[in-house]
């Protein structure tokens, strides 16, 4: 074994990855993502495939526990970095949409779909996101509903 700086720096990494997978095997979802983060920080940039799966195991971490930010950032450095399964889109996407981003989403959601074209529930995200961003006007200027408003408010004029 070596026991120089790098081999050290090599051995803490590799028990940072078990340790999140440990972590994950029993559904402690926010340890394994501080473990995979350690070891995507101490990863060199120039190990593409390791940092992708690390940036990956992360960003399936924070999505199950609902840290949508941190998932995004995580997913797209999956990306960035090459992971080899599509899914990481698709996942990416449901994140911005899950946050507000809907054209982001929108990209995503097509990148997977060229990759997986039956797939329903990136159809339904991709038509959800696309309905989004297009503009709703919810009341006109005599009052009356375009369509049902938030929350099933009504205009003044129909209460009561």
């Amino acid at each position: 074994m070596d026991f120089s700086f790098w081999g050290r720096f090599r051995y803490t990494m590799a028990r940072n990855v078990k340790k999140g997978d440990k972590f994950y095997a029993i559904g402690e979802y926010f340890e394994a993502a501080a473990e995979y983060r350690k070891a995507y920080m101490r990863t060199k940039p120039k190990e593409r495939a390791k940092r992708g799966e690390r940036a990956y195991k992360a960003a399936d971490c924070y999505r199950r526990i609902n840290y949508t930010s941190r998932a995004i950032g995580s997913y797209q450095n999956a990306a960035r970095y090459n992971y080899p399964d599509s899914i990481v889109y698709f996942y990416l996407a449901e994140m911005q949409r899950k946050n507000g981003d809907y054209k982001k989403a929108l990209q995503n959601y097509e990148i997977y779909l060229q990759y997986k074209p039956d797939d329903v529930l990136a159809r339904h995200g991709l038509q959800g996101s696309h309905l989004e961003t297009e503009t709703y006007i919810v009341f006109d200027k005599e009052r009356t509903a375009t369509q049902c408003p938030p929350f099933g408010l009504l205009p003044d004029a129909d209460r009561g």
